[in-house]
């Protein structure tokens, strides 16, 4: 018969031995043997709420882990069971339990998005959604009275079309749509507010640049772009900028419009919109993209020149200037109308 002490120290050493046992299968990859090995990363998404038994079941239904029983052992031993962090998350689909189960109590993990020049607050939004920063499409819900308290710059504006500054962002996962929105105006705040904040028509500048941003892609080329476009604010006479059309008819979008819709025809040229800067003078209501810094100051130093006509060679980009009307009809068969036959 065992005496007591020694009866304590063998359920001690069987516990011992079982946890020995755990940490050794959980070292190893979750993956089964017979499978074949895969570096490509995976993504695991954790919500909002979710709790241990609803991680574990997401993993075991993404093939990530085999055994449930084992992840969850680990969880609570190492004391994790409450500590797992929202996000989405890339890893190898070898890593092993232990090391998932520290990944996901570390911190979470940030989502990095490059918003490009020329996009709009719509195709940014899209954007957001698909990266799971935004959980669904309500950024463009807000209205800039609602923040020009904070950012000055929107006082009288309609719209955050222009003020969205396209960069790289560090974003978390499924945040509120005003911190998004407070990230990215600070963001144009501290960038290319102060080119901007000693012109009181700063408004106008930057919708001159969305123009910009959307019709030219050459550095000089912008700047010459800039003088036609100031020639004929003070003529004055009607922009005709395609861009302005395509941006009404394709409902506030570029990345997702139908590349029919982006080329204007003599039909859409009678187009009814306050965009149609082939039938009212002026500006548009507002920008029309989120222009980058290289436009901004295109915006800021127009070039003057002979020029009152310019078109973009369809192949190349390249921008094609005119001085006379007959000139620029002669362009527009020899690089748009052969062109397209």
């Amino acid at each position: 018969m065992f005496k007591k002490p020694v009866f304590l120290l063998l359920i001690l050493l069987a516990v011992v031995l079982v946890f020995a046992l755990k940490a050794s299968a959980l070292s190893q990859p979750p993956t089964k043997p017979s499978l074949e090995i895969s570096n490509q990363e995976v993504e695991f998404i954790i919500n909002k709420g979710d709790g241990l038994r609803e991680i574990s079941q997401n993993l075991v239904a993404q093939k990530i882990i085999y055994n449930s029983l084992f992840f969850k052992f680990y969880t609570v031993v190492s004391g994790n069971a409450q500590s797992f962090k929202p996000g989405v998350y890339h890893f190898n689909p070898n890593t092993s339990s232990a090391k998932l189960v520290n990944l996901f109590s570390d911190k979470s993990p940030l989502i990095n998005i490059v918003i490009k020049e020329g996009e709009t607050m719509l195709d940014i939004e899209s954007d957001l959604v698909a990266a799971k920063v935004l959980s669904k499409a309500n950024l463009s819900n807000l209205k800039p009275a609602e923040f020009a308290p904070d950012f000055p710059f929107l006082k009288n504006t309609t719209s955050f079309e222009g003020f969205l500054f396209p960069d790289t962002y560090h974003f978390a996962f499924d945040m509120k749509a005003e911190e998004v929105l407070k990230i990215m105006l600070n963001n144009f705040k501290i960038k290319a507010w102060p080119m901007l904040k000693s012109h009181r028509n700063y408004y106008q500048l930057l919708k001159i640049a969305s123009l910009i941003e959307k019709e030219v892609t050459s550095e000089s080329d912008r700047a010459l772009v800039s003088g036609v476009i100031a020639k004929r604010l003070s003529l004055p006479m009607a922009l005709q900028i395609d861009s302005a059309i395509a941006y009404a008819e394709c409902g506030k979008r570029f990345t997702s419009c139908d590349d029919k819709l982006r080329v204007v025809t003599e039909a859409d040229l009678k187009f009814e919109s306050p965009y149609n800067n082939y039938k009212n003078l002026g500006l548009p209501p507002t920008p029309i993209t989120n222009p980058g810094l290289s436009a901004i100051n295109a915006a800021l130093h127009p070039k003057a020149s002979n020029y009152l006509y310019y078109l973009s060679e369809p192949t190349t980009g390249k921008t094609i200037f005119s001085t006379t009307l007959d000139e620029h009809g002669t362009n527009r068969v020899k690089y748009l109308i052969n062109t397209n036959q």
